[in-house]
């Protein structure tokens, strides 16, 4: 029988990242744990030349390589080097992080419970040094993501989201679950998709404070591969309208649809034709509601839900004022005959 650990494959999707992506695959290689790891870097049509190093054969570790594809964004770059890959366990990573020694041996004791989809681990914020082990979380109807108040800070612990900057799975679980959502626009809800989306097929989202990442956080302005807000609302409305209903559709369709752009945010999504298909066949394998969702994470969720009724009452509020004035309009119209 053969003993050996099965090959983990680090994939890093990389658009201009500059420096910082040479340092993550050393930092990443540096840091394996003694275990089998390929680092596959994905440029993502970079103009930068930051993805060049890996051409260069003396001043790179073989185990690391390099695929090229033409800005089609993080998603499917993401899918690109999970194809890519050899590896038995897959780790995406963001191309501006230095993960701490020991953390590929935890996020794979993690993945060892096979109802484990995702594992997850500390992030810690390069330029403060500030760390959170607590679960990750949506916070608003635009899926904004935050820290939950609920935490261990020395046991792994379900999490309703995993972090897009580092993520674990098994190659077979990542297949089972139909990989990162290549639909859509380049970047923008993808962790909170694909974490909604593992639990609702019967598997859990982990994270682990013994596992620890340190990322570079910058500004939205500032990042290189920048996405609209009527390209980003596109993603907002794939996994809404996947995932999803009643009281909660309908407040989140309300506060988008007090954004300038979000007629033309659903005219796109309307024009994607395999989108209804993918969301059927989801669907249809569903083992948990999203009600059973939020019942198991009331609590990190209950900023979500305060905001859910804020959006309720605003609709509320302008169907009356809407029907007040056609009372009125139609009162007037009356008098005057």
């Amino acid at each position: 029988m053969d003993t050996r650990d099965p090959l983990v494959s680090v994939v890093i999707p990389s658009y201009n990242e500059g420096t910082w992506v040479e340092r993550t695959v050393r930092e990443t290689l540096a840091h394996d744990d003694g275990h089998p790891i390929e680092a596959i870097v994905v440029d993502d049509g970079s103009t930068d030349g930051s993805c060049d190093f890996l051409e260069l054969a003396a001043n790179t570790d073989s185990r690391a390589r390099l695929i090229r594809q033409d800005q089609l964004g993080l998603r499917r770059a993401r899918n690109a080097g999970a194809a890519a890959s050899r590896g038995e366990h897959l780790v995406f990573l963001d191309a501006h992080v230095v993960p701490e020694s020991g953390w590929l041996t935890e996020m794979l004791r993690v993945l060892s419970d096979p109802s484990v989809a995702l594992a997850g681990c500390r992030i810690g914020d390069i330029t403060t040094h500030a760390v959170s082990h607590q679960s990750y979380t949506f916070v608003n109807e635009n899926f904004r993501n935050g820290w939950a108040p609920r935490c261990d800070e020395k046991e792994p612990s379900e999490s309703p989201c995993i972090p897009g900057g580092c993520v674990a799975v098994r190659r077979s679980t990542f297949q089972a679950i139909g990989g990162w959502d290549s639909g859509g626009a380049k970047w923008g809800v993808d962790d909170v998709e694909l974490s909604m989306r593992a639990w609702r097929l019967g598997y859990r989202c982990i994270m682990s404070p013994a596992a620890t990442v340190w990322h570079w956080y910058r500004e939205s302005s500032d990042r290189p591969a920048a996405v609209a807000w009527v390209d980003y609302d596109v993603n907002v409305l794939r996994c809404l309208l996947l995932h999803f209903t009643g009281r909660r559709l309908n407040a989140i369709l309300h506060g988008l649809k007090q954004r300038p752009n979000f007629a033309q945010s659903w005219h796109n999504l309307q024009q994607d034709t395999a989108y209804g298909a993918w969301c059927s066949d989801l669907q249809s394998r569903f083992t948990r509601t999203e009600e059973w969702y939020f019942r198991k994470f009331s609590t990190e969720l209950e900023v979500f839900e305060q905001r859910i009724e804020e959006l309720l009452e605003d609709k509320e509020r302008q169907q009356r004022e809407t029907e007040k004035m056609l009372r009125e309009r139609s009162a007037a119209r009356s008098t005057r005959s």
